[in-house]
């Protein structure tokens, strides 16, 4: 699939870059968007019509929301959304939203994350806050690849069961290369990886 990071936040700039992706007849073309708190609502409204009617499906998330709830800002969007046949998700979470694009994504499909563009920043009620799409693009790619590296070698080299480190999270196979042998535990193997094990013995001496 394709994925674009535009900055189109009106419905003006919307139904351009819609129209002129839908040109390229993608499988399906998902449009992930929200709307800014404290502007008019006029401007949700058109949104959500718009992308109900050049979308596949619509996912509607958060954006500026500034003092205004982000539930009341996605009802709105949602009643331009109802004035049209098109399908859409509730995701409030940006990050959790951008998620669900990329996971749901099939071959031939683009996804457009719109509202953005370059900005790095996201304004809430608790004020500024550093956000950058394409970060958080980066980073889910870098989990998926992990995650397919993990699972080709548990299916392909058969070395065990997965298994959670107790002290950093993170989730490895249970394997003489990431954790330590310990006879008396169910898999044989310590539950804190090599890496935070070597890290406590450090911290010890």
């Amino acid at each position: 699939y394709t994925l674009l990071i535009d900055y189109a936040h009106n419905a003006l700039s919307m139904e351009n870059v819609l129209t002129t992706l839908r040109q390229y007849e993608p499988h399906r073309l998902i449009t992930m968007f929200g709307a800014g708190g404290n502007r008019p609502k006029v401007r949700r409204y058109e949104m959500g019509e718009t992308s109900g009617r050049l979308s596949d499906l619509s996912v509607i998330t958060e954006d500026n929301s500034r003092f205004e709830d982000v539930m009341d800002i996605i009802e709105d969007i949602k009643t331009g959304i109802h004035k049209t046949d098109g399908k859409y998700v509730v995701v409030p979470n940006r990050k959790d939203a951008i998620r669900y694009c990329m996971e749901n994504a099939q071959d031939g499909d683009i996804v457009v994350l719109a509202g953005k563009g370059q900005e790095t920043y996201q304004i809430l009620a608790s004020g500024k806050i550093h956000f950058d799409e394409r970060e958080v693009v980066a980073k889910i790619l870098s989990e998926k690849a992990k995650e397919d590296y993990l699972i080709w070698h548990y299916t392909e080299v058969e070395y065990g069961k997965w298994k959670r480190c107790t002290r950093c999270g993170e989730v490895k196979l249970a394997h003489n290369r990431f954790f330590s042998k310990n006879n008396t535990s169910k898999d044989g193997f310590y539950s804190i990886c090599k890496s935070c094990r070597n890290s406590k013995n450090k911290e010890k001496k």
